[in-house]
């Protein structure tokens, strides 16, 4: 049975944990796809969302404790994903909060830390570089953008190639290559298309 301060910080974990994910029909993201993944699912029992947040993590506590963080980290990896896909991308203060309630009931997640790094509070200019020596598939390259605006930057080995031999600066081509995916949503665009050469 759980004492009086840890009750009190459910509930406010349970709070805080309401936004993150649905309650149901959603299968690939939802509090109970995510009790099932850490092992807990027979504790979420479905109904009003809230109570049977409340009641996930105090079953989880009270009977399966040593799944409590696997349990934390898999409703957080999942709101990564659904949040993001809802416009509304989880942010570094919920998971700053969720660090600070989590001592309440006598847990400190550190790989947490490293999710506060991923979320939201990259800038939403932030691009990633996608390498790949053999090219990509067309549609490859239309997942990539499809949706929303693309936050990948795509270089091939041909553009690599074309970089050494015409001793081009690197970080101009991948600055080209980020405008020219700003302007056109598309993640691939050649270096021999862009006009940088001269620079």
């Amino acid at each position: 049975m759980l004492s009086m301060a840890e009750a009190q910080a459910v509930e406010n974990i349970a709070d805080l944990l309401y936004d993150f994910l649905p309650g149901s029909g959603n299968m690939k993201t939802a509090f109970p796809l995510a009790a099932e993944r850490a092992g807990v699912g027979e504790f979420w029992l479905g109904g009003s969302k809230r109570p049977a947040i409340v009641q996930l993590l105090k079953a989880t506590l009270e009977h399966r404790r040593h799944r409590f963080t696997s349990l934390i980290l898999e409703i957080v990896q999942q709101s990564m994903t659904w949040r993001r896909g809802k416009g509304n991308p989880l942010t570094r203060g919920e998971i700053d909060r969720l660090n600070t309630l989590l001592p309440g009931v006598s847990f400190r997640i550190p790989d947490l830390m490293a999710f506060s790094g991923k979320v939201a509070g990259k800038a939403a200019w932030a691009r990633g570089l996608f390498v790949s020596n053999s090219g990509f598939t067309q549609e490859g390259l239309e997942a990539f953008g499809r949706g929303r605006q693309t936050n990948l930057i795509c270089v091939d080995g041909l553009d690599l190639y074309e970089v050494l031999s015409r001793r081009v600066s690197l970080v101009h081509v991948l600055e080209e290559k980020a405008r020219r995916a700003a302007e056109t949503n598309r993640a691939y665009v050649p270096v021999r298309e862009l006009t940088l050469f001269g620079r």
